[in-house]
């Protein structure tokens, strides 16, 4: 099992991303209720929080069944989103990340979360 396997604290989701991915610039943890548990890189936790819950609320409100995955390019990077029922790991990339890459190190992480 490589490292990115392994159960994580919450608290280390976004930095061990960010350590990953030479692509990442900043990444934030989401829980249920929306409460932002952790982040990492160059950003502010409540600021990158609000932007992805506001990005998400967004995509939402657009599709009839709110989407497990995001990818949305935007000037200057990109912005990647996964999901699952009681936690949500947003990622802010440069715009040359490879999105198949990035989400899957996104899925793995959030998939060795440890409760």
């Amino acid at each position: 099992m490589d490292d990115s396997q392994r159960e994580l604290p919450v608290a280390d989701v976004p930095e061990r991303l960010v350590e990953l991915s030479a692509d990442a610039r900043a990444a934030v943890l989401i829980d249920a209720s929306g409460e932002a548990r952790a982040a990492s890189g160059a950003a502010d936790l409540d600021e990158l929080a609000e932007c992805a819950r506001e990005l998400l609320r967004a995509v939402d409100r657009a599709t009839e069944e709110p989407p497990a995955e995001l990818e949305a390019q935007v000037s200057g990077g990109s912005v990647f989103a996964v999901r699952r029922d009681d936690l949500m790991l947003v990622t802010v990339a440069r715009r040359s990340a490879l999105p198949s890459l990035m989400l899957y190190d996104m899925r793995t992480l959030l998939s060795g979360v440890d409760p």
